[in-house]
């Protein structure tokens, strides 16, 4: 997929695989729509990103990394909300908006969402 997810920006959901969704959920903060097994609808904001994930622990194998990857059909990811662990099948999103990036340099107000507008260029 070509870099086509920007600032704020949703994508169209039939150019979204697994490996891309995996991939950008690892650079930023998204907002995921998708429906529950149960056909509830549910808007989630989530990450990979390595600076919100908590460390891996060998108490909650969810942090693993291989226990996350095995199945492309469905991906765990760090809801930012709720501080813990969620998941969604990828054929169930319906929307998959950027929020922004990880915030690392204190100043943005909305830590640890950063829309790169205070950054030097």
């Amino acid at each position: 997929m070509q870099n086509i997810l920007m600032q704020h920006m949703e994508i169209n959901m039939e150019n979204l695989s697994y490996e891309d969704a995996l991939n950008e959920l690892k650079r930023g903060i998204f907002e995921v729509t998708f429906k529950k097994v149960n056909g509830e609808e549910r808007v989630m904001t989530c990450s990979l990103h390595r600076k919100i994930v908590p460390p891996a622990t060998k108490k909650d194998p969810l942090t693993e990394t291989k226990v996350r990857e095995i199945n492309e059909n469905h991906i765990s990811v760090w809801d930012i909300n709720a501080e813990g662990w969620r998941g969604f099948r990828i054929a169930n999103v319906t929307g998959f908006k950027r929020l922004g990036g990880v915030c690392s340099c204190g100043k943005t107000q909305n830590a640890p969402y950063c829309d790169g507008s205070h950054s030097k260029r």
